[in-house]
C-alpha cells in the first residue's frame, strides 16, 4: 500500500510532461492512428545512436485507452513499478532469503530514486523491472534449469532497447554463465552439457529476435547505429583519455571506480555526506565478508548480486562524463536486495541490531526529504491548456511551424507539439518549416524581440511584423506570426 501512495500521490500535478514525452507520445499516436509501425525507439542523449522500439510499443495501449491525454503511459509505469516491490520479495527470497529479501522491497518501497523513475513515462524507467527479471532467471538457470538462459535473454533483449548502458548487465550474464559452463565440464555429464548448450544457442537465437526491427533499419539505413557506435567509442569525449600517459589513465580508472561506487551504493540512496557513505561501505565490506563464508544458497544468491554490480561498476569506470541516476536504474533492485542481506545480516545479532537500525534512519531520512511529491510549478495540465490557446487562434487546416523558447532547450516544443496533434490544426514537422503559412512561438523566456532570435524556423519565416500576442496566466506568452 505505501509503494503505491508513494508513486501515486498528486500523480497529475507531479507529472512530467516535456520534450522527451511529447516526442514519445506522438510517435506512438501515429501508430494507431495513421497505421505507422516504428522500427527504431527514442534516440540516444550520447552517441546519436537509436535504441530499439520496445517502449513505444509498450506504450502503445495505454496512450490508446487514454487519448487524447498522454497520461496512460505514465500510469503504466507506476504500476509496472508497483508491481516490482513483491517481485523483490518474492524472486529475492529465492535468492538471498526471507528477511534479505523483505528488507529489500522495503528499500526498494521507499528509496526515492525508485520512486522517481516511477511517477512519468520514459524509456529508462521501466529498467528497475527488467534487471530484477535478469537478476531472477540468471539465478533460476544455473540453480534449476538451463532454459531459463532462454528468459535471460528475451529480458536482456528488451532491456537493452530501455538504455544502451544497460550492456553492462551482460557482465554478470557472462561470469553465471561461465560458472555453469566450468561446473558442467568438471561433472563431466555429455548429457546435461548438451542440453546447456542447445538452450543457450536458443537462448542466443531469442536475443537476435529481440533486435530485428532495429537490424532491419540498420541495414536500410547505412548503418547508422554500427556508425554513431564506432565514433562514440573512438572519437567521443565520453570514453576518450587521449593526452595522458598510461599511468595517468589507470589512476583516473581508479577514482572513476571509487566515485561510481560511492553514486550507485550510497549517494543516491543513502547519504550525500562523503564521511557517512565511507562508514557504511566500510560496514558493507565486514558484513559481506561474514556473509560469504557461509556456503549457502543464500550466499549463491548474494554473490550472484555481486557479480550483476561488479563488473557495471567497472564498465562505468570508462566513462568519462556525468554519470546520470537512470544510466544504472536496471541496478536498483540489485542494490535493495543487496542492502536487504546486509541489513539481515546484522539483524541476526544482539550486538549488531543497533547498526541495522541506523542503517535504516539514515536511508528513510535521504529518501523522505528527496520524494518527488511537491507539484509542479508547470503542470501537464498548463501545457494542456496553453495549446488550447493556441489552438483557439489559428484557422483549422492552416500550416503551423511550432517554435519553443524555454529553459528546457526544446526548440520544437514536442510537449505542446503533442497536445497540438490531437486538434484539427497539428504543427508541420520541423523539417517542413520552409512551407508553414503561420509561425507560434512559445516564449516561456519572456524575451522582448521574439523576431529577432536567430533560431532557423523564426529566420526564414517571411513576415514578422504583423504579429499576435496572448499571454497565459502564469505561463508563457504566445507570439503567433502569419504571412499577409
Amino acid at each position: 500500500m505505501m509503494g503505491a501512495f508513494l508513486r501515486l500521490w498528486n500523480f497529475t500535478n507531479t507529472l512530467m510532461f516535456q520534450g522527451d514525452q511529447g516526442r514519445d507520445a506522438l510517435v506512438v499516436s501515429q501508430i494507431f492512428k495513421a497505421g505507422d509501425p516504428v522500427f527504431i525507439g527514442p534516440g540516444t542523449s550520447v552517441g546519436g545512436m537509436y535504441l530499439g522500439p520496445f517502449y513505444y510499443y509498450f506504450m502503445l495501449p495505454w496512450l490508446w485507452l487514454t487519448y487524447p491525454s498522454p497520461i496512460g503511459p505514465a500510469l503504466a509505469v507506476a504500476v509496472v513499478n508497483i508491481l516490482t516491490i513483491p517481485l523483490v520479495y518474492l524472486m529475492g527470497k529465492e535468492l538471498v532469503g526471507k528477511r534479505s529479501a523483505l528488507l529489500g522491497a522495503f528499500f526498494f518501497t521507499f528509496s526515492a530514486s525508485a520512486v522517481e523513475f516511477s511517477r512519468f513515462s520514459w524509456n529508462p524507467n521501466l529498467a528497475p523491472t527488467f534487471g530484477l527479471l535478469i537478476l531472477f532467471f540468471t539465478f533460476r538457470a544455473v540453480k534449476r534449469s538451463p532454459w531459463y538462459w532462454v528468459a535471460v535473454a528475451l529480458s536482456f533483449g528488451l532491456l537493452i532497447q530501455l538504455h544502451y548502458l544497460a550492456l553492462l548487465a551482460l557482465g554478470g550474464i557472462g561470469l553465471a554463465w561461465l560458472s555453469q559452463v566450468i561446473t558442467l565440464t568438471k561433472n563431466k555429464k555429455p548429457a546435461v552439457l548438451s542440453v546447456f548448450m542447445i538452450s543457450s544457442l536458443v537462448s542466443m537465437l531469442v536475443f537476435g529476435a529481440t533486435l530485428i526491427p532495429l537490424i532491419l533499419f540498420d541495414i536500410k539505413h547505412g548503418f547508422v547505429n554500427l556508425v554513431a557506435l564506432q565514433k562514440l567509442l573512438s572519437q567521443d569525449k565520453a570514453f576518450s583519455q587521449d593526452n595522458r600517459t598510461q599511468f595517468e589513465k589507470l589512476l583516473n580508472l581508479v577514482s572513476n571506480f571509487g566515485d561510481k561506487t560511492s553514486l550507485v551504493l550510497f549517494r543516491h540512496i543513502l547519504s550525500k555526506n562523503t564521511e557517512v557513505s565511507l562508514a557504511l561501505g566500510l560496514g558493507m565490506i565486514v558484513t559481506a565478508s561474514r556473509f560469504l563464508t557461509k556456503k549457502t544458497t543464500e550466499s549463491h544468491g548474494f554473490l550472484l548480486l555481486l557479480a550483476f554490480l561488479i563488473p557495471t561498476l567497472v564498465g562505468m569506470s570508462f566513462y568519462q562524463k556525468e554519470m546520470h541516476l537512470h544510466y544504472f536504474a536496471y541496478l536498483f533492485p540489485i542494490i535493495c536486495l543487496l542492502f536487504g542481506s546486509l541489513v539481515a545480516t546484522l539483524t541476526r545479532r544482539t550486538l549488531t541490531w543497533p547498526l541495522a537500525i541506523l542503517f535504516g534512519m539514515v536511508f528513510l531520512l535521504h529518501n523522505l526529504q528527496t520524494m518527488p511529491l511537491q507539484s509542479l510549478s508547470w503542470t501537464i495540465n498548463d501545457v494542456g491548456r496553453t495549446t488550447q490557446v493556441i489552438n483557439q487562434h489559428l484557422i483549422p487546416g492552416e500550416k503551423v511551424s511550432l517554435v519553443l523558447l524555454g529553459p528546457s532547450k526544446d526548440l520544437y516544443a514536442q510537449n505542446y507539439r503533442y497536445y497540438l496533434s490531437t486538434t484539427s490544426t497539428p504543427a508541420l514537422s520541423p523539417e517542413l518549416a520552409p512551407e508553414a503559412d503561420t509561425l507560434v512561438v512559445i516564449n516561456e523566456e519572456r524575451i522582448l524581440n521574439v523576431a529577432d532570435v536567430p533560431i532557423y524556423e523564426i529566420t526564414i519565416f517571411p513576415e514578422k511584423s504583423n504579429q499576435e500576442v496572448y499571454t497565459i496566466a502564469n505561463g508563457p506568452q504566445i507570439h503567433i506570426f502569419r504571412k499577409k
